[in-house]
């Protein structure tokens, strides 16, 4: 399991380290230094000098414990330190001593004159490490620091970034004033929050997990946010519903669709729920959207609604279904959707069509084993929200929703996050740009419909992320 802590849950773990089990400050912050010297050697090839910039706190102590691994396996490194060394307490200062101690090179850099030093060694450098702010930050930076990211930037060297990039909020992952661009981040006894959003997983290039030298039982005193969604888990779920599903080969998906306008959805669902396993397909919409896609008749069933017929007939209509979707659900649908989470006793997968607008929250009530699949708007039209402010926050804003819905939430971007109602918030570890787009969350919704005719919705949303990614990826690659 891959766990994802916030920045309170890693203060905790470091707290409970150090108080509970006795492992000294100290060491935590030799064994992070260590870990990440251990991944910056393997990228030392053709790197003849290394900068490593400190700031005054317990990353810069990290980033001279990597100072100091590197000067004594024979590496040509220096130190550009962000204060006066006088200013230096407790870890960071200990390791600074030992660093000069065994006569490593530190330059300080306050003034004008320090940030032209500064700019001397990034040019001497083959690779540059971000050791000025950890997991603690949560102010925006600026004046001499932000000049200092400026420069770093600009350098044609590597960038490796201790824990975090620079001026990357832990819990958000949006910027603080300015941000480090990291080539690669090592980050330190757990992956953080804010490395896992589409901005953070942008900055912080390709991410390592140093170990802290402590068990990985404390995590279950400070708990965590979420969790990645490791491949060969998803998998074997995947083949467990695939493996039931050649069983029951009576599954049956109810998709419904009231617009004309929505009818492409409708399409998308169908060949997602289709692909998965065989299974029948009914679907249900006004006649004058049945007669758009009659092409389709011959792999599905068609049901006319009629909202005259009042919802004892969709009932019904419902009555030979293991699962419904809404792939693209109008404001024509409400009713429909209103009553499936009444009396519908199988799942129901929804996807708000962007036409619903500011009517996008009449979907938040109560009933039903439901998915609720969007994007960033969606996700904000559920909160009544801009979509900037809630990838602000994109975390929260998936609780907020999965409580104001009652549902299961799957925030299906490039970054995607799955909220399930008693659980911690899954992450897909990897960017898929193509999930950024209505017509394959229309599919995944189709997917899903159909994993959940023999799984609870939210494990079908799971096993359907998955599948809709690996296959979106293998499409792109033809």
């Amino acid at each position: 399991m891959h766990r994802v802590l916030s920045r309170d849950q890693i203060r905790s773990f470091d707290r409970i380290a150090i108080e509970t089990c006795h492992v000294p400050g100290v060491v935590l912050m030799e064994n992070a230094g260590r870990g990440a010297f251990e991944v910056i050697r393997s990228l030392l090839d053709d790197v003849e000098h290394v900068l490593v910039v400190c700031g005054s706190g317990n990353n810069g102590g990290d980033g001279f414990v990597v100072a100091r691994h590197l000067l004594s396996s024979g590496v040509s490194v220096t130190v550009c330190l962000l204060t006066d060394p006088a200013k230096l307490r407790g870890d960071a200062l200990l390791n600074h001593d030992a660093f000069v101690g065994l006569g490593g090179e530190v330059t300080l850099v306050e003034d004008e004159p320090g940030l032209l030093v500064l700019e001397t060694e990034l040019m001497r450098a083959g690779l540059v490490v971000d050791a000025m702010f950890g997991t603690g930050l949560d102010r925006e930076i600026e004046g001499r620091y932000a000049e200092v990211i400026d420069r770093i930037n600009a350098t044609p060297a590597t960038r490796v970034a201790l824990d975090l990039p620079s001026g990357l909020d832990a819990n958000t992952g949006t910027v603080l004033g300015t941000v480090v661009v990291a080539d690669v981040t090592i980050t330190f006894g757990a992956l953080k929050l804010g490395l896992l959003t589409p901005m953070g997983a942008r900055l912080a290039g390709e991410v390592h997990v140093a170990s802290l030298g402590v068990p990985s039982s404390i995590l279950e005193q400070t708990g965590h946010e979420a969790e990645v969604l490791v491949g060969a888990r998803i998998r074997d779920m995947v083949q467990r519903i695939r493996a039931q599903a050649g069983i029951l080969q009576d599954g049956a998906v109810g998709i419904v669709v009231s617009s004309e306008e929505e009818a492409w959805a409708l399409r998308l669902a169908m060949l997602g729920a289709v692909r998965t396993a065989p299974c029948r397909v009914k679907l249900l919409a006004p006649s004058r959207v049945l007669w758009g896609v009659r092409d389709l008749a011959s792999n599905a069933r068609f049901e006319a609604l009629d909202p005259k017929d009042g919802a004892k007939a969709f009932e019904r209509a419902l009555e030979d279904c293991d699962s419904i979707v809404f792939p693209s659900t109008s404001e024509a649908d409400l009713p429909w959707l209103k009553q499936a989470r009444k009396s519908f006793e199988g799942s129901i997968v929804v996807r708000p069509s962007p036409s619903l607008g500011k009517k996008t929250k009449q979907l938040r009530s109560k009933g039903g084993d439901t998915v609720m699949v969007v994007g960033l708007e969606g996700l904000g039209a559920l909160l009544d929200a801009d979509g900037e402010s809630v990838d602000a926050d994109r975390f929260g804003s998936v609780r907020s929703a999965m409580k104001a819905c009652d549902a299961a939430v799957v925030l299906a971007d490039t970054q995607p996050v799955i909220g399930i109602p008693g659980t911690s918030l899954g992450i897909l570890g990897k960017r898929v740009e193509a999930l950024d787009a209505d017509g394959v969350r229309a599919v995944a919704c189709g997917v899903m419909g159909r994993m959940a005719c023999w799984s609870e919705a939210s494990v079908a949303a799971l096993a359907g992320l998955h599948v809709t990614s690996a296959a979106v990826e293998a499409w792109l690659e033809q």
